[in-house]
């Protein structure tokens, strides 16, 4: 018997076995197979009935079930992306200069390499770069940029090796022309990049000539630092227009977004039943659109084995029904403070340290909205870069709380907006706001809560809810506030900039409970 025969004679047997009263079902002879891929297999093959009829008709094969799965994976990976670019409140403003950026290039391809986010491109500006200059924003890196040399012989058609190059961005002109002038043409030297690793010397990490050139930037290459096009975009962050009034919240949505979902379960529960006590109508938002793949069992299944996509399933329910219950019941109560006033000495110091400030050229918080962020470490000593605004800074909490330990200190220039929670804090923060912005706007704005039980209850006016917002004014003031409730930035009036200084401690030496009512209140003085 021939094999194609033999192939035919086999299918046919399989067909049999299989027709029985469970599996999966052809849609064109309803006849039953054990698997997707037995049916995918019966309408694929020319000698059936089903497989003649839809080669003949010239319709379209069903996806194969892995083309299926594969597909499957892909929708849930982009959901994944969606979700957490959902979850972020802000975005940096990453101000590119052309004149502040370099190409670097003739990278052989081991130093293009993404591990570690570039370690070993870094490794190479560790070791090489002028000693006044700080670690710069390796903004792009281009494994297989080119080839180098044309052809390798006479009888050879091949052209060189590919090299790699990287756009790599300095804190100004200034820096970066420095930088220019002392790294083009440096012979790098692998056994000065890794002189504690003789192992990972071989071939590839030979000896090379760096280049580095000024770069033309192309429009598309500052698409993801500069565009307008963030989670942030809405008429309150002052930084997308300059005309912007003051005193502006970001939606409710975003200052409820932080939250975790037993605490957003917890709140709505609680305004629920506040709201039948009371006689209101509970309103249940209907359930985010599903298609009908999505209610196929399968498909759930699938979807399933990503915790993390459930989880921002039911993150995003319960934020639906929170806003419901929260329009339902209405806005939430302010709660009107003022900072201490900070020494004018202490003040006139700071905020002259803070204008003449070279800002890294990454923001080094990406997910909140601000023209700049920069976090100094109270770890590090001899800081050849902010060493005097260390000092301008120490001076300050001298004279508000000696006592007082900080593990960093997060220097910011026109944050606004970005509701977050600093859920790596283990104590209170101290924050002061510095500049000429106007008054009537850019206070710092702290979620509280009544309730010191983590349960129900209110304090007594009956509204239907435990949490309020302190607005508290911060500029040339400092507040002792808790960054491990939801707090944001009002927007202010006028173009003036603000600068702010947040004092925080994310180690175990010295940790306090959370502060349920978002500010100390006996450190701050009521605005009645």
């Amino acid at each position: 018997m021939a094999p194609q025969q033999q192939h035919k004679q086999q299918h046919k047997q399989q067909e049999k076995k299989y027709t029985t009263t469970t599996g999966i079902v052809c849609q064109f002879c309803n006849k039953v197979f054990a698997s997707k891929n037995l049916v995918f297999r019966h309408l694929r093959d020319a000698s059936t009935t089903c497989g003649n009829t839809i080669i003949e008709t010239g319709q379209k094969l069903p996806d194969a079930p892995s083309k299926i799965k594969k597909h499957k994976k892909k929708e849930i990976a982009k959901a994944l992306r969606t979700s957490r670019r959902r979850k972020k409140t802000g975005q940096a403003k990453q101000n590119i200069d052309p004149a502040s950026t370099l190409w670097f290039g003739d990278l052989p391809l081991p130093y293009t390499r993404m591990g570690g986010q570039y370690k070993r491109l870094r490794a190479v500006l560790k070791e090489y770069l002028p000693r006044d200059v700080p670690p710069p924003w390796i903004k792009k890196v281009i494994r297989k940029g080119y080839r180098k040399g044309g052809k390798k012989s006479i009888d050879e058609k091949e052209r060189g090796d590919y090299y790699g190059y990287a756009i790599i961005v300095f804190r100004d002109a200034e820096e970066a022309k420095n930088v220019m002038t002392a790294m083009d043409g440096t012979v790098i030297e692998s056994k000065m990049v890794f002189p504690s690793e003789p192992s990972i010397i071989t071939p590839d990490f030979s000896t090379f000539v760096l280049k580095v050139n000024n770069v033309q930037h192309n429009n598309n290459d500052n698409d993801d630092a500069n565009s307008s096009n963030n989670n942030n975009n809405n008429n309150y962050n002052k930084r997308d227009s300059v005309t912007t009034s003051g005193d502006q919240d970001p939606p409710l949505i975003d200052q409820l977004r932080p939250l975790s979902t037993p605490e957003l379960q917890k709140r709505c529960q609680y305004m629920k039943d506040r709201l039948l006590k009371t006689g209101g109508k509970v309103f249940v938002p209907p359930a985010r659109e599903t298609s009908a793949e999505d209610n196929n069992s399968e498909d759930n299944n699938e979807k399933k084995k990503s915790e993390n996509y459930t989880a921002s399933q039911e993150h995003d329910k319960m934020l639906d029904l929170a806003l419901s219950l929260y329009d339902a019941i209405g806005p939430r109560q302010e709660r009107l403070y003022k900072g201490r006033v900070v020494p004018e000495s202490i003040r006139d110091n700071l905020v002259h340290l803070l204008k003449s400030v070279r800002w890294p050229a990454e923001s080094h918080r990406k997910g909140l909205t601000s023209d700049n962020y920069l976090v100094l470490q109270t770890n590090i000593t001899k800081d050849r870069f902010y060493n005097d605004l260390r000092l301008g800074c120490r001076e300050l909490m001298d004279w508000v709380d000696p006592n007082y330990y900080y593990s960093g200190i997060a220097v910011t220039k026109n944050f606004v907006a970005s509701p977050h929670i600093d859920d790596r804090d283990q104590s209170f923060q101290y924050a002061v706001s510095l500049g000429e912005f106007n008054e009537g706007g850019g206070e710092l704005c702290v979620e509280g809560n009544n309730n010191n039980n983590n349960g129900g209850g209110d304090d007594g006016d009956g509204d239907g809810r435990v949490d309020y917002v302190n607005v508290v004014e911060t500029r040339n003031r400092i507040a002792k506030v808790d960054g491990r409730n939801v707090h944001w930035v009002r927007s202010w009036n006028g173009t003036a900039d603000r600068y702010s200084l947040i004092f925080y401690d994310t180690t175990d030496r010295h940790q306090t409970d959370i502060i349920n009512t978002g500010v100390d209140v006996t450190f701050l003085k009521e605005i009645k």
